[in-house]
């Protein structure tokens, strides 16, 4: 999707003011004022949410679609939360800035797709008559599994007290999810039609642990709610990809609602819709009807290439994405790790590799991201286990070689070491890093023992032999390895 729009000349109204950091982007580039008639905009989403992935991401898609003349897909956002982001939307009546960065220039436009701000907690019965209008088309989610109550193994999370006390019954709804099924009851008692569900997290399977806990607060107090909402609503799956970013050079702090991000913008939409279909193909989001393929492409090589550059730059020094990429020792090594990644895709029609690994390369060379590499660096574990370990397993079984890909893993294991690991096994990687003292081949045999990392090709030993000989790959670490 083509992260520009055009705009017509429309005055953009009472926007809150600009912080410093957008003022200052801005001034590299121009500015797009809001592109449709707000007056004319219907609210058509109930969206749960006001973080950085709603309003650099989600907004903006939706904004589009808006200036592509589909005036009934407004916004109403709920807010967890009374902090700056909250009261800024409330304030400006929705209005906020978003500034796009491609390194060479900084445009920023107004977004006007947020057309009613509401509180998840002071506003409940506001909530669920929003979601049974029957002009509601789509309830969406940008908050996190955890946020809409969704514990370990994908289970309904039995102790968020607002989970419990909606399973429980009596009172108004508390929970996001409670909300969202007062919302469909209403709509079933009305004769309304369904909604499309969408969970926006870029959580693999997010979209299925969302409707099972919806599922099971529907079977808990009506069975035949259960039975309406699995004939009515649709669920599918969402890959939103936009790198969003925590540096006060372009994600903006809990300042107010503006925001900035890079450029590069692609949505990825299941194709298991209604009546929103035909908008959300005009404005250029890619419909599929199978998204595992592209799910896993973009995994391995965006989430892939980033954990790469992450792990492999703090090993050289660096503090910044772009500076790692720059690096003349990392950039042949990222080419090599993409690359085996790629090898491990299944067939994907229309999917370049090619193209959108160069694109990749551009997109992490944004010097505008100021993305800092101990940020990146947090539950490494978490990341390696879905983007690298997969990879590996894969060309091992082929009898391929997969070095640069364990490689990854060996420059974590170093970060590992360190005190400012902030990760899930961070004690028992610190335990087995005092333990085996020097002996980094002893330290490598003990971390990939962890399962829930690596499961059962940890116990490999020629995996572990891979890992720990992948570290002289990197200029100065050759000294790890005995011989």
């Amino acid at each position: 999707m083509d992260a520009s729009a055009s705009f017509s000349a429309d005055a953009i109204g009472d926007i809150p003011p600009p912080t410093d950091v957008v003022r200052a982007l801005r001034s590299a580039g121009t500015v797009a004022p809001i592109g449709y008639d707000r007056d004319a905009v219907q609210i058509g989403i109930v969206h749960f949410g006001t973080g950085r992935r709603f309003r650099a991401a989600y907004a903006p898609l939706i904004d589009r679609i808006l200036a592509a003349g589909h005036l009934n897909f407004g916004i109403l956002a709920v807010s967890q939360s009374d902090g700056p982001i909250f009261q800024s939307l409330k304030d400006g009546d929705g209005l906020y800035h978003l500034t796009e960065c491609n390194g060479e220039r900084a445009e920023t436009r107004a977004m006007g797709a947020v057309q009613c701000v509401l509180h998840g907690d002071r506003d409940v019965a506001d909530i669920v008559a929003a979601i049974a209008d029957p002009r509601t088309l789509i309830v969406s989610v940008t908050l996190g599994d955890a946020g809409y109550g969704v514990g370990d193994r994908s289970q309904v999370d039995r102790t968020n007290p607002k989970v419990a006390h909606d399973f429980a019954g009596g009172g108004a709804p508390q929970s996001i999810v409670g909300q969202i099924v007062a919302g469909l009851a209403a709509r079933r008692n009305a004769g309304c039609d369904g909604v499309t569900v969408l969970a926006c997290d870029n959580v693999i399977g997010g979209n299925l642990e969302l409707a099972n806990v919806i599922d099971s607060l529907a079977v808990a107090h009506d069975v035949n709610l259960a039975d309406w909402i699995a004939m009515h609503v649709r669920f599918p799956a969402v890959i939103g990809d936009r790198i969003l970013v925590d540096s006060p050079n372009v994600a903006l702090s809990d300042e107010g609602a503006d925001i900035a991000t890079e450029k590069y913008a692609n949505w990825i939409v299941e194709d298991n819709l209604g009546s929103e279909r035909q908008a959300l193909f005009n404005i250029g989001t890619t419909i599929v009807g199978d998204i595992r393929r592209l799910t896993m492409a973009r995994e391995r090589l965006l989430e892939g290439g980033l954990s790469f550059l992450t792990y492999a730059g703090l090993l050289r020094g660096h503090v910044y994405l772009d500076e790692a990429m720059r690096d003349g020792a990392l950039s042949p090594l990222l080419d090599q790790f993409l690359a085996e990644a790629a090898d491990t895709l299944p067939a994907i029609g229309g999917f370049d590799a090619e193209r959108y690994i160069a694109g990749l390369k551009e997109r992490f060379s944004n010097q505008d991201l100021g993305m800092k590499l101990s940020r990146l660096a947090r539950h490494g574990s978490r990341k390696l286990r879905a983007r690298v370990v997969p990879v590996i397993i894969d060309r091992l079984r082929r009898g391929k070689s997969a070095e640069i890909s364990a490689s990854a893993i060996s420059a974590w294991l170093v970060h590992a070491m360190g005190p400012e690991t902030v990760d899930e096994y961070s004690g028992q990687l610190w335990q087995a890093a005092e333990a085996e003292g020097d002996d980094w081949c002893a330290f490598v045999e003990q971390a990939c023992a962890i399962e829930p990392v690596f499961g059962s090709i940890g116990k490999s030993a020629k995996f572990r032999q891979l890992v720990a000989q992948s570290i002289t790959m990197f200029p100065g670490f050759e000294s790890l390895i005995d011989g």
